[in-house]
């Protein structure tokens, strides 16, 4: 089997690094050539994160022995961020309703300022492993968290 009866793209393959290092043997104080050291390291963009097990078995069918590393990403995480974005600033606007209600005050829902506090985009989940497997490993990519938080300055009506 291929990695593209799984379903993956041409451009979701990328070479990452191309390798040929010489191998010496060293007798007498001479360095006499016994071959060549081969490294293809590729780069698989799976978008179907149950199927990363697969792609670990194809490789390892199709000689494989190394895996450098198992990364997992979000897909367009700015689109995630803003909605984080919004859903803090709705929340700011809830808190500052509760803690105004308990002076028998209302607030004005837009704020007079905010500021996001620093960015959080979610980071890679990597994982490093030697293949040696005889049926696809379970991957699990549990969960990732984006996290806004923004300051926010209201006004008293």
């Amino acid at each position: 089997m291929h990695l593209k009866q799984l379903g993956i793209a041409d451009k979701d393959i990328e070479t990452i690094s191309y390798t040929i290092t010489p191998q010496y043997e060293y007798v007498n104080d001479k360095a006499l050539l016994q071959g060549y050291r081969v490294e293809h390291l590729y780069e698989i963009t799976v978008l179907n994160v149950q199927k990363a097990g697969e792609v670990y078995d194809i490789a390892v069918s199709n000689g494989a022995n190394v895996a450098k590393g198992l990364r997992f990403r979000i897909s367009h995480p700015n689109k995630y961020y803003e909605q984080a974005l919004i859903q803090a600033l709705q929340q700011a606007v809830e808190k500052a309703r509760a803690i105004a209600s308990t002076y028998n005050l209302n607030i004005n829902p837009v704020p007079l300022s905010f500021v996001e506090e620093s960015a959080q985009l979610p980071r890679e989940v990597t994982s490093y492993a030697t293949l040696h497997a005889q049926a696809a490993p379970p991957i699990q990519s549990g969960e990732l968290e984006i996290i806004s938080t923004i300051r926010a300055i209201f006004t008293y009506l």
